[in-house]
């Protein structure tokens, strides 16, 4: 008998396209490797400007991968489309895939969550987002020489 999945568990697995085998793998591993544009887009930050706009209130999943330096905020596909470009910021969409930790995976090393996915289907408000990666870039550069 196998246990249930937690709602998001499957809120994740709904985000490929074979969500049977998303769920496959929740079960066996911590990394799963998911199609951006699908039931997401992405924002990708620098991590140090990305932990600022989290701080600020970002609400909805965030995941940050410090090898790579960089925070990453899930957010509605059509931010895609209306994303007006930002210094070091990029907003990605279907033709990217994203290693994504599994909902319990809050820790280095290794992809992991800042902020979960709750499985209600909430996403970061990008207008919410922009105005606190504007926000933390801006102290950024005051703090620096």
């Amino acid at each position: 008998m196998s246990v249930p999945m937690t709602a998001a568990e499957e809120w994740l697995a709904q985000a490929d396209p074979d969500p049977d085998h998303a769920r496959l793998w929740l079960r066996q591993a911590t990394i799963l490797v998911l199609p951006v544009g699908h039931k997401w887009a992405v924002v990708r930050a620098p991590a140090d400007v990305g932990s600022a706009a989290v701080m600020l209130g970002a609400t909805g999943p965030v995941m940050a991968v410090e090898t790579e330096q960089r925070y990453y905020f899930l957010v509605a596909p059509e931010t895609v489309e209306t994303w007006e470009p930002l210094p070091d910021v990029a907003c990605l969409g279907s033709d990217t895939w994203l290693e994504v930790p599994h909902p319990k995976v809050r820790t280095p090393p290794g992809p992991h969550w800042v902020i979960p996915p709750d499985g209600s289907g909430r996403l970061v408000d990008p207008d919410v987002l922009r105005a606190n990666l504007i926000s933390a870039g801006e102290s950024s550069a005051r703090v620096q020489p």
